[in-house]
């Protein structure tokens, strides 16, 4: 969902989060047995994919249940980063080498979408563009449906030119036909790699171990696509550029993903409540809402526009 309230939710579906909130209250303040401390502690819509849109009315998926969280039905899958792509063994040392346009970035969409459904363009695209721009590394053709729940991490052994710089890191779900739908990502700057309370710059030049913690996802990688990790030192607008251009230097040998893969794919849910919501109060609309988001690029000038208009 967007910014929004769980019975508006977008894109859908949407729940009756009001009957929800009525029997945790009716059990809480009233004494009445509701049933609802006897259900599972972790309810999450795990996601399947969909093709990639600005704009989404509905995601597929189904609700799933984890009795407790963190689960015991959550193992880790580590991916080592390889020169040849995504390994479940480590491959030969390799460093490899990159340093991103600041352009990379407009697919992405907004860090923060508001839930307007079809009149809201907030959602990241087809990443391909934004994949050429980046390291990426690609798995093999998966056999089986694998479906993720939790936060992945990343680490890396990294050196940089530079002593500022940050690190972004996207997971692709890449559809047969090459589409690429982002189902997660990191940001990490490069001097709060230890905490945020004690700032330390990099050291140009010197190899350095990070972990990079990715937002929480629950998506189910279907048995014909692909995992692919892509890494970049831009990632406009979503953050500010690093004050000069950064190289990125990364040691393979000591560089991996790891994927909290949840062992059972059955559908054990227990489903919501349809939506409901009070009557609207009488209004009158002035003009309808509009919102749109335009990236344009200059070839004479080398720039990339983005112009973001909200008017409701």
């Amino acid at each position: 969902w967007g910014h929004t309230y769980p019975e508006q939710g977008y894109p859908g579906p949407a729940i009756g989060f009001l009957q929800e909130g009525l029997r945790w209250w009716d059990y809480w303040l009233k004494n009445l047995d509701t049933g609802i401390m006897e259900e599972d502690m972790y309810r999450v819509w795990m996601q399947d994919y969909v093709k990639p849109s600005a704009t989404l009315e509905h995601v597929p998926g189904r609700w799933i249940n984890e009795p407790i969280w963190p689960s015991p039905n959550v193992e880790t899958k580590i991916l080592y980063l390889d020169q040849a792509g995504l390994k479940t063994n480590r491959g030969e040392p390799t460093i490899i080498q990159h340093s991103s346009p600041q352009s990379l970035g407009v697919t992405g969409g907004r860090w923060c979408p508001y839930g307007m459904g079809g009149s809201s363009p907030d959602l990241a695209i087809d990443q391909r563009e934004d994949d050429g721009r980046s390291i990426c590394f690609d798995g093999p053709i998966l056999a089986d449906p694998l479906p993720i729940l939790g936060a992945p991490t990343i680490d890396l052994r990294f050196a940089i030119n530079q002593s500022q710089g940050f690190i972004a890191v996207r997971l692709m779900d890449v559809a047969p036909d090459g589409t690429s739908k982002r189902v997660s990502y990191g940001l990490i700057n490069l001097t709060h790699r230890e905490d945020h309370e004690h700032i330390e710059v990099v050291v140009p030049g010197e190899w350095t171990d990070v972990k990079i913690t990715l937002n929480d996802l629950a998506h189910r990688f279907s048995a014909g696509h692909r995992i692919r990790v892509a890494i970049s030192t831009a990632y406009w607008p979503m953050v500010w550029p690093s004050p000069a251009t950064v190289n990125l230097s990364i040691a393979t040998d000591n560089s991996a993903i790891n994927l909290p893969v949840r062992r059972t794919d059955s559908d054990d849910v227990l489903d919501f409540s349809i939506p409901e919501m009070a009557p609207m109060g009488k209004f009158r609309s002035i003009e309808p809402p509009f919102n749109s988001l335009t990236v344009s690029r200059d070839l004479a000038e080398g720039v990339w526009n983005q112009k973001l208009v909200e008017d409701h």
